[in-house]
């Protein structure tokens, strides 16, 4: 079976006023197989957060290798991150990101406008995930019209919208409360029963207790792995289907440079739409601040071409084609002026 992930000997450090060095991660070794929910746990400054922003490729190790389905991704620039990112990585995080301006759908379709893909294809298949996950009934809603924990689940939604690799999740129930925890928890145990492969940074020993494997960290380094024998639909069903997981994720044809498709320019044309309309004093006002602009400019170039045509007109009007112009003529001499009697 092909390996999900393979990080070899991964080393990253931290300067603080570019002196201090700070070493968030020391050496560490991880494997991901497919269909794995793994709960990350360690005290805080154990490096669990660089962990999954490494793997998430948020950002580089200064050391070791990263492999993506057996391929080895360490030394790819950050346009390619870019493109792994979106297509291949799902983001749940504890303050939820969703944009204020943007309803619900608009949240959860917001991946398709940075990765230029057409966006109706997948309107149907995003509208079926937030009615499964309970937000049937809030799809015109905005973030302030919404609980934490729909907030929340509309955050899972949008992770789930480019059917992900892998759902990558920060401190997911951080700021819920204990019911609204369990549900999210309980969703995303559902995903990974239906064969989602889950990454997951927790310091709740009983949010930790819904994975399937935990990781225990301390000063960058890997000091626990604890394994639980867990049936998934993934393990039972899901292995044929993924067997060779580099035919469905093919890495071999990231684009070098993105060139901009029609379809991504109908799509940031939405999404600069969707700004306006959002923002309507703010759109307002910039656009009469342009009118005045372009009505000012106007108004001094059309002074100044008049002046010019009034001047042309008044020396033509002299009646002759020619004009001298001479330097006044001086008195020589010296004045003595005027004797007093």
């Amino acid at each position: 079976m092909t390996s999900l992930i393979e990080l070899k000997d991964i080393h990253k450090t931290y300067y603080i006023g570019g002196k201090l060095p700070v070493y968030a991660l020391r050496g560490l070794s991880l494997k991901v197989e497919p269909g794995e929910f793994i709960a990350i746990m360690g005290p805080s400054g154990s490096g669990k957060s660089t962990l999954l922003a490494i793997l998430g490729l948020l950002d580089k190790s200064d050391s070791g290798e990263y492999l993506l389905l057996n391929k080895n991704i360490s030394s790819m620039g950050e346009k390619q991150f870019a493109f792994l990112r979106n297509r291949f990585f799902g983001f749940v995080f504890q303050s939820f990101n969703l944009l204020p301006k943007l309803n619900v759908v608009d949240n959860v379709m917001l991946p398709f406008i940075y990765s230029s893909e057409h966006k109706l294809s997948k309107r149907e298949y995003v509208l079926n995930n937030l009615k499964k996950i309970g937000l049937g009934d809030r799809l015109k809603h905005r973030p302030n019209e919404l609980s934490g924990g729909q907030q929340q689940r509309a955050a899972l939604g949008r992770a789930l919208s480019n059917e992900p690799l892998v759902i990558l999740a920060d401190e997911p129930t951080g700021n819920l409360d204990t019911k609204s925890s369990q549900e999210i928890m309980g969703l995303l145990k559902e995903l990974n029963e239906q064969g989602h492969t889950i990454i997951m940074v927790t310091h709740e020993h009983d949010i930790a207790g819904w994975a399937s494997r935990v990781l225990t960290l301390r000063d960058g380094q890997i000091v626990g792995d604890e394994r639980k024998t867990v049936k998934t639909a993934y393990s039972e069903s899901g292995k044929k289907e993924n067997v060779n997981l580099s035919e469905k994720f093919s890495i071999d044809k990231i684009p070098k440079s993105r060139l901009l498709s029609f379809a991504g320019i109908k799509n940031y044309c939405y999404e600069a739409y969707l700004s306006i309309v959002n923002n309507k004093l703010r759109s307002f006002l910039s656009i009469l601040g342009v009118m005045i602009g372009v009505a000012a400019v106007i108004t001094m170039l059309a002074l100044g071409t008049g002046a010019r045509r009034n001047v042309e007109e008044t020396l033509s009007s002299l009646g002759t084609n020619i004009l001298m112009v001479r330097a006044p003529r001086r008195a020589q001499g010296i004045s003595l002026g005027t004797a007093n009697s």
